[in-house]
């Protein structure tokens, strides 16, 4: 009997080609709304950071700049199974009269002053006698600079904030929680210069639970040889988030409950503010400036968002919206040949 030869690749690759055919489908239905999960943020001066407005723009008129490569396509998927997996220990965990909602099950949606549709998904919604009670926005992370930024530098990402700000604010600002997990050993092989060991805490330090470190002899520690940096180890760290009276956005760690509560650069005023803005970029062919690169205390960034931007090339000079769509759609065109 012959043994049919099945190529186990050629099944995945099918199996995520039908989801890609299924996300662009769905993507078509929701051309002209404006999403949740493009969040971002726009002061009183026309200052925009968190989500680039012009992506969510282009987002909402179907134009996908960054189609996933294979590499991003395992990416996400461990970020669906991370999903999948924090649910199902919260189940295990329910509380009598409590139930979980997740993402289609308890969907957002409001209107802009025009009339333009701005629609979400949180991930997780922890419902008690029919009422919600606490959302989840869930981060997996793939990046030792993530992992720095997020769980050494005590900061969660401003993007992240903002998008779970928006659910938090469209769900009656119930208490909300943003988790960072890591499931992967993160910086192997790339974290043994003193230039990078010194951006991680040293051996001891607060924080430096989360690090394995390199073996040192006796002999090298006389000679004032210090352990470098092998990697950060696996994580969990959670954020609660909330708006105080004024609606100004804050956070603090969960594990310190009894700890301050630190301000943020985020107001429910201007997640608003932005989202009326994109919904009539089109209509005043107003592109607005390039995002600012600020953290979520409003600190500047080390390195300039738009840089890894795949629009960074048609973004670097001004000029009329027309032009700049004209080159966006060429620049679409090209990379799908």
């Amino acid at each position: 009997m012959t043994t049919r030869y099945i190529k186990l690749h050629d099944r995945i690759d099918t199996a995520r080609a039908l989801s890609r055919k299924d996300h662009s489908d769905k993507e078509v239905l929701k051309r002209g709304v404006l999403r949740a999960g493009s969040s971002g943020i726009m002061d009183a001066d026309g200052a925009i950071a968190g989500a680039c407005h012009r992506v969510s723009l282009l987002r909402s008129k179907g134009i996908e700049i960054d189609p996933p490569t294979e590499d991003k396509h395992i990416m996400f998927e461990l970020g669906y199974a991370n999903e999948d997996e924090i649910v199902k220990q919260l189940k295990r965990t329910l509380q009598p009269g409590e139930s979980l909602l997740v993402e289609e099950e308890i969907p957002v949606e409001w209107m802009t002053t025009n009339g333009t549709r701005v629609t979400g998904r949180p991930d997780i919604v922890m419902v008690e006698n029919g009422k919600p009670v606490l959302g989840l926005e869930l981060k997996s992370v793939h990046s030792v600079w993530v992992a720095r930024e997020v769980l050494f530098g005590g900061k969660p990402k401003l993007n992240n904030l903002v998008q779970a700000a928006h659910y938090m604010w469209q769900l009656g600002e119930i208490p909300y929680k943003l988790f960072y997990k890591s499931y992967s050993q993160l910086g192997q092989g790339a974290m043994g210069s003193d230039f990078v060991a010194k951006l991680f805490p040293s051996e001891g330090a607060p924080g430096s639970e989360y690090v394995d470190y390199t073996e040192v002899s006796p002999a090298q520690a006389a000679k004032g040889k210090t352990p470098n940096v092998k990697h950060v180890k696996q994580f969990e760290v959670i954020y609660d988030i909330r708006f105080d009276k004024s609606g100004r956005l804050e956070f603090r760690n969960e594990k310190y409950q009894d700890g301050p509560w630190e301000s943020t650069i985020v107001t429910r005023q201007d997640i608003h503010r932005y989202f009326e803005y994109v919904s009539q970029m089109e209509k005043k062919k107003d592109l607005g400036p390039v995002p600012s690169s600020v953290d979520a205390v409003g600190n500047k960034l080390n390195y300039q968002v738009c840089k890894y931007c795949k629009l960074k090339d048609v973004c670097s000079k001004p000029k009329p919206y027309d032009q700049w769509m004209q080159e966006v759609t060429a620049l679409v065109d090209s990379n799908k040949k």
